[in-house]
């Protein structure tokens, strides 16, 4: 069998650190821009570079609260987003760990 994903036509990649208490607190870092270089983290940047609405920040931080919460662990997580040319903020990947985008 193949797996095959529609390509994700981004803007631009953003990540959020996010670290969850056992009892269910959560607490977001800053958002950051994230630059790759072969598929691979090669920088960080604090706060993004380019023009990033604050809508388009809080629901970046929204999307990666929701996505830890939903997972229900615990400790440090590493959301990688992609924020799309149309606007939305799409999950890329969740390192449950500290991690380079972060």
């Amino acid at each position: 069998k193949l797996y095959v994903e529609e390509w994700a036509n981004f803007e631009a990649e953003v990540a959020v650190m996010v670290a969850r208490k056992p009892g269910g607190e959560i607490k977001c870092f800053p958002v950051v821009e994230t630059r790759q270089n072969n598929n691979i983290c090669e920088l960080v940047v604090a706060p993004p570079s380019f023009s990033f609405p604050i809508s388009a920040r809080q629901e970046a931080l929204d999307v990666a609260r929701k996505a830890v919460e939903s997972l229900d662990g615990v400790g440090i997580f590493g959301v990688e987003m992609f924020w799309m040319k149309d606007g939305r903020v799409l999950v890329n990947e969740i390192a449950p760990r500290p991690h380079n985008s972060g």
